[in-house]
């Protein structure tokens, strides 16, 4: 097809005039500091730039088929996805980060769709408001995770309710709106199993770099589940060695024979969620580790400065290693770890009894193990 995703944007060039394959879009941000706005496809790091000038900006660009973007810019609150197209196409952002797009055949498909639709509107703003209501609360360890975990479930019911309504578009008669709505379903429950809808679509409109670029993170991702049950529930753990903040190379099936259990724990000093688990991490430690419970902490960071002070602020107290490769890290590879938190349970045997325990669950699973 003429749309090249790996090239996106950049095929796109300004014009004078209409043409019958040009996008005119004009767009405001309110209260907006930024000098350009950045419009960026969803699956390259292609991009193109284009200039603010008192929170307004327009540009002109020939496109020939339908690309999935979202706009970047300085005080951005929000992802915000759009779809490029031709036509005119008038775009508004208020202070709040909340965008309406006016004009476009597709952007009223799939953006506008389910944006406006009140069901999803009802879920994400009680999503936000629990958010909301949250900042600032000094809670008991018990008390924040039930708060963790009512947030997730309502974040969920969002996300899940808006997959719903781009579901609907998968048997849409245009074959553009069949892939740009399971490109934005990529990563719900619902993207998988689309590899036949993937090949009607490429029987109606030809070869498509999308669909090549989808279809390969498709299978990449059934490789790394493919890989993930190495270490699965019930596998024994891999083993590494990595060295501590002392200095010290320090083994990890030296810490397990010497202990019950072991949580080899896979965090960041920049991750937000992963510090906020070591509160969680801390009362374990103190209820467990004389009873055969050991933590033995690999982390992801690049920069040792930054590790250092990390692990000071949260007065680590339990083995605490790192190689300072980041996701390049063999370690990390070794475990296909390319988020964290990432954390295994391990018993004496080195076989793994549990994986991502999070909030409260490390405890309670700890209280069934050990007698």
């Amino acid at each position: 097809m003429k749309i090249l995703i790996t090239i996106l944007l950049s095929a796109f060039y300004l014009s004078a005039g209409s043409q019958p394959n040009q996008m005119r879009l004009k767009g405001h941000i309110e209260g907006c500091k930024a000098t350009s706005i950045l419009i960026k496809g969803v699956y390259t790091s292609d991009s193109i730039q284009v200039d603010i000038k008192n929170g307004k900006f327009k540009a002109k660009y020939t496109i020939d088929e339908p690309v999935l973007a979202q706009l970047q810019y300085e005080g951005a609150k929000d992802r915000q996805l759009i779809i490029l197209e031709k036509g005119d196409l008038q775009l508004s952002i208020d202070t709040l980060g909340r965008y309406t797009i006016e004009g476009g055949h597709y952007n009223n498909l799939l953006i506008n769709s389910w944006k406006n639709d009140p069901e999803v509107i009802r879920l994400k703003e009680r999503w936000q408001n629990n958010m909301k209501s949250g900042q600032g609360v000094s809670r008991s360890l018990k008390d924040q995770a039930y708060y963790q975990k009512q947030n997730r479930k309502l974040l969920f019911d969002y996300y899940y309710c808006r997959e719903d309504k781009i579901v609907t578009l998968y048997t849409h008669e245009d074959p553009y709106v069949r892939l740009l709505a399971i490109a934005l379903n990529r990563f719900g429950p619902k993207s998988t199993n689309v590899a036949d809808k993937l090949a009607a679509i490429e029987q109606e409109i030809g070869s498509n770099a999308l669909i090549s670029y989808y279809r390969q993170s498709v299978q990449k991702q059934v490789k790394k589940e493919a890989y993930a049950q190495t270490f699965a529930v019930g596998k024994p753990f891999l083993n590494f060695s990595a060295v501590s903040l002392t200095g010290e190379d320090i083994e990890l099936s030296d810490v397990i024979k010497d202990n019950q259990f072991t949580l080899l724990e896979m965090w960041a000093s920049w991750c937000g969620p992963c510090r906020g688990e070591i509160p969680y991490l801390k009362e374990v430690y103190k209820n467990y580790n004389e009873k055969g419970f050991e933590i033995y902490s690999f982390s992801l960071d690049t920069n040792s400065k930054a590790w250092k002070k990390a692990s000071m602020e949260e007065e680590i107290v339990w083995i605490n290693t790192c190689d300072l490769e980041g996701f390049k890290s063999p370690i990390a590879k070794q475990y296909g770890v390319d988020g964290v938190p990432f954390n295994i349970l391990i018993d004496k045997k080195g076989i793994i009894v549990a994986k991502n325990l999070r909030g409260l669950e490390l405890g309670e699973k700890l209280s069934d193990l050990v007698k």
